[in-house]
C-alpha cells in the first residue's frame, strides 16, 4: 500500500484493544524508509496487515531502529483480527507478500517472532520460513544486551548479520 494513512488510522482505532499494533516511532520510521504495509481486506474493510521493513526498521521489542542490509526485507508485524483467524488468511497474505517482494528485486525476507507466539511461528513455518536464531534483548542498568540462542552474547544485530550472512 503506497499511502499508509488508511492503515495508520485503522491502527490508531484498534490500538485500545490491541496495544502492540501501533507505535509512533515505528510509523515514523516506516514512512521515512518507504516500508511496505500489506492490508488484508474483507469486503473493503481492513481485517489485518503485514508490516514489511526495508533498510531501517524500528523494532519495539528492542526499542531501537535496526539497519538491515540491502536487498533484504523484514516482516516485523503480522496481524489478523481474532474473528478471522484459523482460516489460513495470514498464510495466504504472507505468500502474496513474498511474491510481491520478489517481483521488486528483494532477495531475502526475514521476520521477527517472539518465542511465545506459537501461532505465528507455526504459520510462518507452514509457508516455508525456517528458524535461524533466537535473539533476546534486555537492558541491565540501562545498558542494552543481545543474546543469541539463549546464551551467546552479541555486540549488535549488525554483528549477527555479518557473522551469519557476511552482510553489514
Amino acid at each position: 500500500m503506497e499511502d499508509i494513512s488508511k492503515l495508520s488510522d485503522w491502527l490508531k482505532t484498534h490500538h485500545a484493544v490491541f496495544p502492540w499494533i501501533y507505535f509512533g516511532k515505528e510509523l515514523e520510521t516506516a514512512q521515512a524508509n518507504s516500508h511496505i504495509y500489506v492490508c488484508i481486506l474483507h469486503r473493503s474493510n481492513i481485517i489485518g496487515y503485514i508490516k514489511v521493513g526495508i533498510n531501517n526498521v524500528y523494532i519495539h521489542d528492542f526499542d531501537k531502529v535496526v539497519h538491515f542490509p540491502s536487498k533484504i526485507a523484514f516482516i516485523y508485524d503480522t496481524f489478523v483480527l481474532p474473528e478471522y483467524r484459523g482460516k489460513r488468511i495470514a498464510s495466504c497474505a504472507i505468500i502474496e507478500t513474498i511474491q510481491f517482494l520478489e517481483e521488486r528485486g528483494l532477495e531475502k525476507l526475514w521476520c521477527h517472532i517472539e518465542g511465545w507466539n506459537h501461532a505465528s511461528l507455526k504459520t510462518f513455518q507452514k509457508v516455508g520460513f525456517k528458524k535461524k536464531a533466537s535473539i533476546r534483548f534486555f537492558r541491565l542498568f540501562g545498558f542494552p544486551f543481545f543474546l543469541q540462542d539463549g546464551y551467546k552474547p552479541l555486540k549488535s544485530l549488525e554483528a549477527f548479520w555479518e557473522a551469519h550472512y557476511g552482510m553489514s
